[in-house]
This record gives C-alpha cells, sequence and structure tokens, in this order.
C-alpha cells in the first residue's frame, strides 16, 4: 500500500502548512540576502556609528550566541558611544555567556576605563551575578572610574556579603567611589550615618568606625 503524505486522503490543513513553511523559508533566504533592507551583520560591520549603534539595538533584542558574539566584538568599538551602547546592551538579556563577556570587559585593560567603569555597573544588573569580579575590582583596579563602576554595580546588586569590601572603600583615595561604597552599605542596612564621601577619610574615622560597629553588630562585617 502506498502511502502519501500529500494524497488525496490527506486534509487540506497539511497542504496549506507545507505552503507556509515554504513561503517562511524564502523569506529568511531573501532577508538574509539583503532583499528587505540591510542586515544585522552588514550593519556591525558598517564604516558608520550610526549603522553599528542600529545593529546593537537589534542585536540587544536577542539571546543568541551570535548577538553576544557581535556585542561582544563592539564594546571595543573605536566610537565611545558605539561602545557603550554594546555594552549596555548585552545586559538587556541576562545570559551567562553575556555575563562572561561583561566580566571580561571589566578586567580588560586594554579597553578605556569608562567602557570597563559601564560594564561593571551593568553587571549589577543580572540578578544571579556573581559579586567576586565586582569586589575584586573595587579593591585592586588602579583606576578610580572602574572601581567607582564596581562600587556602582555592588549597590544594584545589595548583597550582604560584599559589605566588608564595601566597607573598605569608604576610604578609597576616590571620591566618587566613596560616594557609592556608602550608597550601597545604605541600601543594605536600616541606619543611616553622616558619612560625607567628598570628605577626605582621615577627617572622618569616628564616623567610619561608628559604621563599622554597627555593620558587625549587623554581623556583617
Amino acid at each position: 500500500m502506498h502511502i502519501s503524505f500529500f494524497g488525496p486522503d490527506r486534509p487540506k490543513t497539511a497542504w496549506i502548512a507545507a505552503g507556509a513553511i515554504l513561503a517562511m523559508t524564502l523569506v529568511i533566504v531573501v532577508w538574509r540576502a539583503g532583499a528587505f533592507g540591510t542586515s544585522t551583520a552588514s550593519l556591525a560591520r558598517s564604516d558608520k556609528p550610526e549603522d553599528r549603534q542600529a545593529a546593537i539595538e537589534a542585536l540587544a533584542k536577542s539571546r543568541s550566541s551570535t548577538a553576544t558574539e557581535a556585542l561582544s566584538a563592539l564594546a571595543a568599538d573605536k566610537n565611545p558611544v558605539t561602545a557603550m551602547m554594546a555594552v549596555r546592551a548585552l545586559a538587556e538579556q541576562q545570559t551567562p555567556e553575556n555575563q562572561t563577556v561583561l566580566k571580561r570587559i571589566i578586567t580588560d585593560k586594554q579597553l578605556k576605563p569608562a567602557i570597563r567603569s559601564e560594564a561593571a555597573y551593568n553587571i549589577g544588573k543580572f540578578k544571579d551575578a556573581d559579586p567576586a569580579v565586582l569586589t575584586q575590582t573595587l579593591a585592586s583596579d588602579e583606576n578610580p572610574d572602574v572601581r567607582a563602576g564596581a562600587a556602582k554595580g555592588l549597590a544594584r546588586l545589595e548583597m550582604p556579603s560584599t559589605i566588608p569590601q564595601l566597607s573598605t572603600a569608604l576610604e578609597d583615595p576616590s571620591p566618587e567611589v566613596r560616594r557609592w561604597a556608602i550608597t550601597a552599605i545604605h541600601r543594605m542596612i536600616v541606619r543611616r550615618f553622616p558619612y560625607d564621601a567628598d570628605k577626605p577619610p582621615e577627617t572622618q574615622q569616628d564616623t567610619i568606625k561608628r559604621i563599622r560597629d554597627y555593620l558587625k553588630q549587623c554581623k556583617v562585617l
């Protein structure tokens, strides 16, 4: 007995479904060929910053590994605005792959400090982020902008386990680092202290001591 998927005893819906699949396949082929406009991949390779930025906006909506790779490359773009957009786009889709790329950007000292700082802040948007890269950056990176980005990321994460590193950062040489360190601490405790990030730490040792004593009472330091 001959069995045919599209024989006369098959419902017309099978023919309709097959036609729809064929039509969709043709659309994809034509789109990739660029018949409906420039593809995202072509925009990403364009010499024009506005084209590359348009590609980033499209890539930010995708969770694919291809999008992650493209955004990773664009994070090193020669145009600062484009690079910044790529870093932010990596945080739009909170995939493990995107988080890994952001971690790499934070520690890549070949990149501009502003880009590394933005990556540190944006990794704080990941609900399952490992704070280790941020605490290590806060404690040891030589660039104050990057340290500030790490403190800002920790303020967004609000993980009490990071309070010891934030407490140390209250004496950081950079006012911006100190500002985000105390912001992060205040977000995680119910008490506020008259700590002024703009004042040198050596002039407010009593306040810092009170903060640390309270944190010890809370068993987070």
